[in-house]
């Protein structure tokens, strides 16, 4: 083995070359390659070659591996004779053909690439403006470059490629194969789009909300999740490609857009994940195995209950077979006439209603818990049975897909007047005659479903985002029976669970009782100051102020007292030490409901069972579902402002000293958004390492942290003792 496998002077040059690429691995593979010599024999046996040795990337197109045969009267040492000077020759600094080839190769794939980038974009504009047939052509036009490209890069030097994939110069072109493969997917991407904007043009919408069935109003679901599941595979595989492309490869002019496209699919990338792991329950949902019904919720958020907002108006939405079969509004009143059971209202429901119904039912704060009871009332109120309750609170949908006018009303309603205009026909109309909320809506709602195949790039982006909004301030919020698709639908953020989890948190949760739409323009700040303690527990002090910005408004319910149940919720177990700024309950029962035979519900009965009243701070304190709340009446009179204050202390946490972890969760109201202001003291001798959020800052072991309650606000940290 001293000959020219491992001749001294190749050793001393490859270490005398300072710049020489590849130097060590080259090394590695030679000394491997020596301890290996004895292994190899046999007739035409394939050798484990310098180059197959090098590490290498798989790729799915063919390659030409450089694999060389060893016969019997061939040695060893003289195969090597000719490899060794050919990887001389290919990383020599004098040799420049494999770095020329290497160049006309990126210049060839640079150009194709940027070819088919115009022809995405192109097929994207044309996709927006319903441009199908040219869309269709682009999208086409960027595949076959595209496809090209990568096959003259994966032929370019096979086995070669292969091994330059690893070295440092060579870096651009891993990133440009990988790149492509991304291209090629959005591109397919872009096929399935095209074909989802054919189905939704054409589908009727005019004659959706009318009792007659026909078939130009019926759009085949089932046809496009088909549709949508195949360009969410494609648009994951394009993730998967990009996650593997470095920033530091991408050509400068390029780079934004790069950038952007990459932050866009990381952030979609949970959604279509989603998607591709349930298709089963995603055509379950859309009645596959049989019809579904469900029942949407309209909540007005300037009159604020827990989900959201008051329930005005529902919708019944059919769907049978993958297709829309009903989609009808009702008035939240008219259906609450059909009920005939009697039941008892939660005590503060009881000062604006002797009974119980659908229009009061979102009462919990958890959104699954009050759907169950909306889905209870329905059906004794003669509706069929139900698979899920969706909860959408007041939409800026209008501000993205343009105005509407109306045809009973001078004005033209957009994202400024929406929600004004909606309480003006709310509190306007006198019989079903007259132009009403429910009327409203169903025109709005008409007019904007018929725009959705009409959008541009630019509206069709706006939406998007708007809807992912929606979705992280709990405006959009879904309950289904089946678990398995509760499950779903909670993995894509529109669950509305309340947190479970076994740390600290604070929720500020308001409801409107009697007291109009005032919530509309009421400012809310909370300022939260945390002691935490050497067992985990904690002393706090919660201060909430609401400003009353009603005097003077133009609409008369603008200008009336806010009339607010509040309810604080906090770890089980906390214990209040002192309330102010609340309003003494004078409770009395409206009528005699034990006289009058009136059901208790079980829900509430085992809220009430643990309940106390605090008279001297005037506050009622019970258990709901795994919280100790704190709740009460705030006034607050249009011009003013009400300060209220609660001191509590949270019970000690074993957990926390033996995980060393310590969280804490602001839990966001559905239909709200509030300033808040949080003070954390730790012990002075902890040694305290953020996990989230980012901004918070510190000194000597006091934590600061000041933004909007946009959604659910997590503050996680590590210690060290």
């Amino acid at each position: 083995m001293d000959g020219i496998f491992w001749a001294p002077q190749i050793k001393k040059h490859l270490q005398e070359e300072e710049f020489f690429p590849a130097k060590e691995e080259l090394l590695r593979i030679l000394e491997e390659y020596k301890l290996r010599e004895d292994e190899i024999n046999g007739s035409h046996q394939i050798s484990k070659t310098p180059l197959n040795l090098m590490p290498h990337t798989e790729s799915n197109y063919p390659l030409f591996h450089f694999s060389f045969y060893q016969k019997k009267n061939i040695s060893l040492k003289w195969t090597l004779v000719f490899i060794i000077p050919l990887f001389f020759f290919i990383f020599s600094a004098s040799s420049f053909f494999f770095v020329e080839r290497t160049l006309v190769i990126r210049e060839q794939m640079i150009k194709q690439g940027t070819d088919a980038a115009f022809d995405l974009e192109r097929g994207a504009k044309a996709l927006a403006e319903g441009n199908y047939m040219e869309a269709e052509k682009d999208f086409d036009n960027a595949y076959l470059k595209l496809t090209e490209a990568q096959h003259e890069f994966n032929v370019f030097g096979a086995g070669i490629m292969s091994l330059v994939s690893q070295i440092p110069f060579s870096n651009p072109i891993r990133s440009g194969d990988n790149m492509l493969e991304a291209a090629l997917h959005l591109s397919l991407s872009g096929r399935a789009m095209v074909q989802l904007q054919k189905e939704f043009s054409s589908f009727s919408i005019n004659n959706l909300l009318s009792d007659n069935v026909n078939s130009d109003r019926i759009i085949n679901l089932s046809a496009t999740a088909d549709t949508i599941l195949d360009a969410a595979s494609q648009m994951t595989q394009a993730n998967d490609a990009l996650k593997k492309v470095s920033a530091v490869d991408i050509p400068a002019s390029f780079l934004p857009k790069f950038n952007f496209l990459k932050d866009t699919m990381d952030r979609t990338s949970v959604y279509l994940n989603a998607l591709l792991s349930n298709q089963k329950t995603v055509l379950a949902m859309l009645g596959e195995a049989g019809p579904r019904r469900y029942l949407l919720l309209f909540q007005n958020s300037s009159e604020i209950r827990a989900t959201g907002g008051f329930i005005g108006n529902v919708a019944l939405l059919k769907i049978a077979d993958g297709s829309i079969e009903k989609f009808k509004f009702y008035d939240v009143y008219d259906l609450d006439g059909q009920l005939a059971e009697h039941i008892v209202p939660p005590r503060p429901i009881q000062d604006i209603s002797s009974a119980w119904s659908l229009h009061d039912a979102n009462w919990f704060f958890d959104f699954p818990s009050s759907a169950r009871k909306i889905n209870s009332f329905y059906e004794k109120e003669g509706g069929a049975t139900l698979d899920g309750v969706i909860a959408l609170n007041s939409s800026v949908a209008v501000s993205v897909l343009g105005p509407v006018q109306l045809t009973k009303d001078a004005d033209i309603i957009n994202a400024e007047n929406l929600v004004d205009k909606l309480n003006e026909f709310g509190e306007k109309a006198v019989s079903n005659d007259d132009f009403n909320q429910r009327m409203a809506l169903e025109e709005i709602f008409n007019t904007l479903l018929g725009r959705l195949g009409k959008m541009n790039s630019e509206q069709a982006l706006a939406l998007a985002r708007t809807l992912n909004n929606s979705i992280l301030r709990k405006d959009i919020q879904v309950f289904l029976n089946n678990n398995d698709e509760q499950n779903f639908v909670s993995l894509l953020g529109v669950g509305g669970a309340r947190n479970n989890g076994t740390g600290d948190a604070l929720a500020v949760i308001h409801s409107n009782i009697n007291g109009f739409k005032t919530d509309r323009v009421i400012e809310e700040k909370i300022d939260l100051e945390k002691k935490v303690n050497s067992d985990g527990s904690t002393e706090n002090i919660l201060t909430i102020k609401r400003k009353h910005n009603g005097k003077g408004q133009k609409y008369d319910f603008y200008r009336k007292v806010s009339k607010d149940y509040i309810r604080i919720y906090v770890p089980q177990g906390s214990s209040l030490s002192y309330a102010s700024g609340l309003t003494a309950d004078e409770y009395n029962r409206p009528i005699d409901y034990d006289r009058l035979k009136f059901v208790n519900d079980a829900d509430i009965e085992n809220i009430v069972a643990t309940s106390r009243y605090d008279e001297s701070n005037k506050v009622d304190i019970f258990e709901e579902y795994g919280s100790t709340v704190f709740g009460g009446w705030a006034f607050v009179s249009p011009g003013e402002e009400l300060t209220l204050i609660f001191k509590y202390i949270t019970p000690a946490k074993r957990e926390l000293i033996s995980s060393k972890k310590w969280n804490f969760m602001f839990e966001k109201q559905s239909g709200l958004i509030q300033d808040i202001n949080l003070s954390i003291a730790f012990p002075k001798e902890w040694i305290i390492k953020w996990n989230a959020p980012d901004n918070i800052a510190g000194i000597n072991n006091t934590f600061i942290y000041n933004g909007k309650l946009i959604s659910n606000k997590n503050f996680e940290a590590q210690i060290n003792f």
